[in-house]
C-alpha cells in the first residue's frame, strides 16, 4: 500500500477486446490470460522436466507414491464398477462361504446324533452344546450375505468344520471300543500234542501210531473236542489213555510208558513249577484251539449302576496275546460301589487262596489262580463263596492287556514301599517309580523278593490299578486317546452292557464331586497241600478268617450306605 509507484489505474486491468477473447470474453484480457496461461505451462513444463531428471537420477519415490496410489485407486474403482454391473460374481463369491456353512451344519448334526447314542452327557452339557452348535452355524451361513463380514464368516466356518470333524472321529473310536469290550464272545482253550525233545515223529501224522497220555479230571467236554480234532487231522482215532493228575499224565511221558501227551498249555506255568525243564525237554508236534461261547448269569443282571450298589470282578489271566485266551488268574480283584455314596471298595485275593470252587471240585480244595483255567464264572462263583456277596459283572485282562494299556496311557507313576528285584532282571526303587507297560506288568507280578510274598504283590496290583485309574482321569488322556481306546477294545472285555458304562460316565460328570476309594486285602498263611486241578500237593496260602470276616463286614457296609474308612 505504500508503493508510490501505484496508481488507480494499475488496479484496473484492461478488458480484451472481443477478438482477442475467441468471442467469449471482453476485449483488454486476452494478453494477461496469455501471460498466465504461458505462466503455467512454463511451470508445468519445468516440473516434468525436473521429474524425467530425478529418475534417471533415482530420486522418484514421491512419484512412485503417488502414481502407484493413482492406478490403485483406479483399479477399484473398476473392480467394483464390475462388481457392481455383476450380480453374477457376487453370487459365486459368496458360494463357496455358504457350502461350508451346510458342510459345518451336517457335521454338527452328526457330533450331536452321536452324542445322543453314546448318551455320555447329561442333559444339560448336550443342550449346551447344541446351542453353542446352532450360534456358530448361523452366524457362519448368514454372514455371507454381507460384504463385511463373508470373509470373517468363511474362516470360522472352516476352524468349526475341522473340530468337529475330530470330535466325530473321536467319539466314533469310542461307540466302537464300547461294541467291542462289551461283547462277550467267546473263550479260548489251547491244547498241545507233546513228546520229548529226541523223540523221531517230526509232525502229528508221525505219531498216528502212538499212545497219547490224557487227563480227563475237568474240561472232559473240551479234551474230548481236541482229541476228536487232532485224530481227523492224524488220519485216524487216537489211542489215548487217561491219568488222574497233571503230574502223573507228564511223569509217564518222561517214563515212556506214552509216546505223546494231550494237555490244555493254561497248565504250562504249573507244569514248570513241578518240572522246571519242562518246556526244555519236550516239543510240540501240533495244537489246535477249541472255543467255548462264554455263558454267564451275571451277564444278564438287572441292576441300576446309578442307584444301586453293584460289584465287578476283575480276572487277570497270566497268559499272552488275546484276553479270550483262558489261563490261570493271577489277579483277583473285586471292585465294590455304591453310586449313591460315592463309595468305593477295591477287595484283592491272593493268587494261592485256598479254596473250593463250587460246581467244581465236588469239596476238593484248590488255588484260586486255577479257577481261572476253568472258566470266568467258576472264578466268579469262587469269589462269591469266599466274601458272601453276588458280583455282578466281569472284567478280563492279561499281561499283554496290561502292558498295551499304561503304554497308552503314557505310563504311569507307583510308590513302592520298598526297593525289590523282579525275577526278570527289573529293578524298583523305594519311593515314587515311573513304570512303562513292562514295567507294570513285572512290579505286578513279583512275589519272590518281597517280604510279604503274594500278599505284598496283590498290593502292587491295587497299586497299579489305582494310578492307572488316575491317570485316565487326568488331562493327560486328551492326548492319547485314540491309543487308549485301540488297547482297550484289543486287549480288554467285560460283561457290563454298553449302557451301563455310559450311565456311569454320565453319572460322574453330572456331579464333578470326588469318590472314596478303600483298599483291603485277604490275608492267610503259606502251606503245602493237595491241590485239585493238579493232582498233587503245591504252595497254598490257608485263608485268614478274620480278614476274610472284616472285609465282610467292609463290602456290607458299603451296601448300607455307609462311609468307609481306609483300616
Amino acid at each position: 500500500m505504500n508503493d508510490n509507484n501505484y496508481t488507480p489505474e494499475r488496479r484496473k486491468r484492461p478488458r480484451p477486446t472481443q477478438g482477442q477473447q475467441g468471442g467469449r470474453r471482453p476485449d483488454g484480457y486476452g494478453r494477461g490470460d496469455d501471460y498466465y496461461r504461458d505462466s503455467r505451462g512454463q511451470q508445468s513444463h519445468q516440473r516434468n522436466v525436473r521429474r524425467t531428471q530425478s529418475a534417471g537420477s533415482g530420486n522418484h519415490r514421491h512419484d512412485d507414491y503417488y502414481d502407484t496410489g493413482r492406478r490403485q485407486s483406479q483399479q477399484r474403482h473398476v473392480q467394483n464398477d464390475d462388481y457392481q454391473r455383476n450380480p453374477k460374481k457376487k453370487k459365486n463369491r459368496h458360494t463357496f462361504g455358504k457350502v461350508i456353512a451346510i458342510i459345518q451344519a451336517i457335521l454338527s448334526l452328526l457330533v450331536l446324533g452321536v452324542l445322543f447314542i453314546l448318551n455320555v452327557l447329561p442333559e444339560t452339557y448336550l443342550i449346551l452344546i447344541a446351542v453353542v452348535l446352532a450360534i456358530l452355524w448361523v452366524f457362519s451361513f448368514f454372514s455371507q450375505f454381507t460384504r463385511m463380514s463373508h470373509i470373517p464368516g468363511k474362516i470360522e466356518s472352516i476352524i468349526v468344520s475341522l473340530i468337529l470333524v475330530v470330535g466325530s472321529y473321536y467319539l466314533l473310536i469310542t461307540q466302537n471300543m464300547l461294541s467291542q469290550i462289551t461283547d462277550i464272545g467267546y473263550t479260548v482253550d489251547n491244547f498241545v500234542v507233546l513228546v520229548l525233545k529226541d523223540d523221531p515223529a517230526q509232525s502229528l501224522q508221525d505219531a498216528a501210531g502212538y499212545t497219547f497220555g490224557v487227563q480227563k479230571t475237568f474240561n472232559s467236554q473240551k479234551l474230548d473236542k481236541a482229541v476228536q480234532n487232532f485224530g481227523d487231522k492224524a488220519g485216524g482215532q487216537l489211542n489215548t489213555v487217561s491219568y488222574d493228575s497233571l503230574q502223573t499224565q507228564i511223569q509217564a511221558l518222561y517214563d515212556g510208558n506214552v509216546g505223546a501227551i494231550i494237555y490244555n498249555e493254561d497248565f504250562k506255568d504249573s507244569v514248570s513249577e513241578i518240572y522246571p525243564n519242562f518246556e526244555t525237554d519236550t516239543r510240540k508236534l501240533d495244537n489246535i484251539e477249541i472255543k467255548t461261547e462264554v455263558e454267564t448269569e451275571e451277564a444278564t443282571t438287572d441292576v441300576d449302576v446309578t442307584e444301586q450298589p453293584f460289584s465287578v470282578y476283575i480276572s487277570g489271566n497270566d497268559s499272552y496275546g488275546s484276553v479270550d485266551v483262558q489261563g490261570r488268574s493271577d489277579v483277583n480283584i473285586v471292585i465294590y460301589v455304591n453310586p449313591k455314596t460315592k463309595q468305593i471298595l477295591q477287595v484283592t485275593t491272593p493268587r494261592d487262596y485256598y479254596v473250593e470252587f463250587p460246581n467244581v471240585t465236588d469239596g476238593v480244595k484248590d488255588k484260586l489262580t486255577h479257577s481261572g483255567i476253568h472258566g470266568i464264572q467258576c472264578s466268579m462263583d469262587t469269589m462269591e463263596s469266599i466274601y458272601g456277596q453276588e458280583i455282578d459283572y466281569y472284567a478280563r485282562v492279561n499281561f499283554t492287556s496290561l502292558i498295551k494299556m499304561v503304554d497308552a496311557l503314557g505310563g504311569i507313576d507307583v510308590n513302592a514301599d520298598y526297593a525289590f528285584n523282579t525275577f526278570d532282571g527289573k529293578s524298583f526303587v523305594q519311593g515314587i517309580n515311573h513304570l512303562n507297560g513292562e514295567d507294570a506288568l513285572s512290579f505286578s507280578r513279583e512275589r519272590k523278593s518281597l517280604p510279604n510274598g503274594d500278599f505284598d504283590r496283590g498290593r502292587h496290583q491295587q497299586l497299579v490299578l489305582e494310578a492307572m485309574i488316575q491317570k485316565a482321569m487326568s488331562p493327560a488322556i486328551l492326548t492319547s486317546y485314540a491309543g487308549i481306546m485301540a488297547s482297550l477294545q484289543d486287549s480288554f472285555v467285560t460283561s457290563m452292557p454298553s449302557s451301563d458304562i455310559t450311565s456311569l460316565v454320565k453319572l460322574m460328570l453330572k456331579d464333578g464331586s470326588g469318590w472314596n476309594m478303600v483298599k483291603a486285602s485277604a490275608e492267610g498263611t503259606g502251606a503245602t497241600d493237595y491241590c485239585y486241578s493238579l493232582g498233587q500237593s503245591a504252595s497254598v496260602v490257608v485263608p485268614d478268617e478274620d480278614s476274610v470276616a472284616r472285609i465282610k463286614a467292609q463290602i456290607q457296609a458299603l451296601y448300607d450306605g455307609e462311609i468307609l474308612t481306609q483300616q
